[in-house]
């Protein structure tokens, strides 16, 4: 069974899976291929309506690469569907992290901005049981 914590009104979940996928950003470089410390799986929060529903998404973030790996001033480019908290999930994500740049192999990345795509997957998250009777 999946173990649960909130953070505002996002659940983070322990046994969803995120993962960054392959995307073209304009005018951004891409994060598939980077590492990330901690691993985003570890503290990218589902967002507590679409795990309730049973809902997967993804997000799209734009963010500034710094030389300690940090990500700054992210922005959401892409949520699908919107409405669920997916890019509110993403850059909490960003904000928790970093990236190793030496085994990322991103040091020609530093002070540019980057597309950091994440994809939403329940793999197995049981759905809650709502404790209100039935009607």
């Amino acid at each position: 069974m999946a173990t649960f914590s909130k953070i505002g009104d996002l659940a983070l979940a322990r046994l969803f899976t995120v993962t960054s996928v392959l995307v073209v950003f304009a005018g951004a470089a891409n994060a598939a291929g980077l590492v990330f410390i901690p691993p985003l799986e570890t503290v990218t929060p589902y967002p507590n309506r679409a795990w309730h529903e049973g809902i997967e998404g993804r997000a799209i973030v734009a963010c500034t690469l710094r030389d300690g790996g940090e990500l700054t001033d992210c922005a959401v480019k892409v949520e699908e569907p919107q409405g669920y908290g997916f890019g509110e999930a993403a850059l909490a994500a960003a904000a928790a992290t970093r990236i190793d740049i030496a085994a990322s192999d991103a040091a020609g990345s530093v002070g540019q901005r980057i597309a950091v795509p994440l994809v939403f997957k329940l793999d197995g998250v049981p759905k809650p049981v709502d404790p209100s009777p039935a009607s």
